[in-house]
């Protein structure tokens, strides 16, 4: 959208997308399985508005004005397990207080040492 009035100028858009992933074929860490075809979850649309404007004082000096607004990125939730990472002494359920989240962990090929673990769906 653009107009002039007076003087002045303006130009505004609005834009709405979404982006859904589907990346099933990565081996690496089973846990990516869970939340890999993201077709199957309600993924939120993302916003991207953009609006400027310009005006001519006298003396031809010209003041201008832009605004952008832009989606934030989509945060996941992910629970980072080392070998020594150790469950709470006050948890709740089918947990051993204390005891080692997954007691065989090993080092990954790479030389990592932690794995991570989806905690929350995309878009939620």
């Amino acid at each position: 959208m653009t107009g002039r009035l007076h003087g002045a100028s303006f130009f505004g858009g609005w834009t709405v997308d979404n982006l859904i992933n589907v990346d099933c074929d990565t081996v690496d860490n089973p846990n990516n399985l869970r939340f890999c075809d993201q077709r199957n979850y309600d993924m939120p649309l993302r916003h991207e508005f953009k609006l400027s404007g310009s005006y001519t004082l006298p003396y031809d000096i010209q003041v201008n004005a832009a605004l952008q607004s832009y989606a934030g990125p989509v945060r996941g939730t992910t629970w980072s397990i080392a070998t020594t990472t150790r469950y709470a002494a006050d948890c709740l359920g089918a947990c051993t207080p204390g005891a080692f989240v997954i007691p065989n962990l090993l080092p990954a090929p790479g030389g990592g040492t932690t794995l991570s673990v989806a905690l929350a769906e995309p878009g939620s």
